[in-house]
């Protein structure tokens, strides 16, 4: 399937959104300032500590610390500090120099925004395709659900996100979504709608070593994609579930 032209990426995070600006506007710079940093446990205080304004210097300590925080975690209180300890494994680099380059030339046509999901769905044309990967928040209260940014992500913006996804179906919109595996989920998103894929993948989200591994999300995918969602399925090996 060819890649589209064009895309709008949105994010409530902004420390996030200027990470993609930076690596689609200054990849070189950004690579130079990454590489210049070592890796131990001083530097990762001094980047916790740290509140850059620019795009450039936000991107630097947004990747450093998701590189060399405990299992890659990328996390902050209701304050916006940064609150993972430093542990990194033994090996780490602060970044994939063809990664980044390539990265920069997928987003060299995209507009990169920092908004609420609710404003950036309400500018979505008839025929646009849309994805939304929320924070996996769910209705029970013991999945350590993940805080991206001191804004949690509640049940009542999930139903909001569902609901709204849902309308969008009625202006001839496509729309994929991941989020958690479980059954509070699935029942937001009619199944007349949407067809679920069951996608395994690996996680090293938790503490107790002996819990990583393997997880499994739900993937929500429309079926206004007609006969595109065979080729979907063809090419990502889905596991159909309803």
């Amino acid at each position: 399937m060819a890649a589209p032209p064009t895309g709008i990426l949105s994010d409530i995070n902004a420390d996030l959104v200027a990470t993609f600006r930076a690596v689609r506007n200054q990849p070189e710079a950004l690579l130079r300032r990454l590489s210049s940093l070592q890796i131990n446990l001083d530097t990762f205080e001094n980047m916790r500590r740290w509140h850059p304004t620019s795009v450039l210097e936000r991107a630097v300590r947004l990747i450093y610390l998701n590189r060399t925080a405990f299992n890659g975690l990328y996390r902050v209180n209701r304050l916006g500090e940064f609150n993972v300890p430093f542990g990194c494994k033994k090996g780490t680099r602060l970044c994939d120099r063809d990664s980044i380059r390539s990265a920069s030339r997928a987003l060299a046509k995209a507009q990169i925004i920092h908004q609420d999901f609710r404003i950036a769905l309400s500018q979505v044309q008839p025929n646009d395709v849309v994805y939304a990967d929320p924070p996996y928040t769910v209705k029970h209260d013991h999945n350590g659900f993940r805080r991206y940014n001191e804004t949690i992500f509640s049940w009542e913006d999930q139903q909001d996100l569902a609901n709204s996804l849902q309308k969008l179906l009625k202006k001839g919109v496509r729309v994929i979504v991941s989020n958690a595996h479980h059954d509070t989920i699935r029942a937001m998103y009619s199944k007349t709608a949407f067809r679920a894929f069951v996608v395994t993948r690996t996680t090293c989200m938790a503490g107790n070593a002996s819990r990583r591994g393997t997880c499994q999300e739900w993937l929500l995918v429309s079926r206004n994609f007609g006969d595109a969602l065979g080729q979907l399925q063809s090419v990502t090996g889905w596991q159909a579930a309803a």
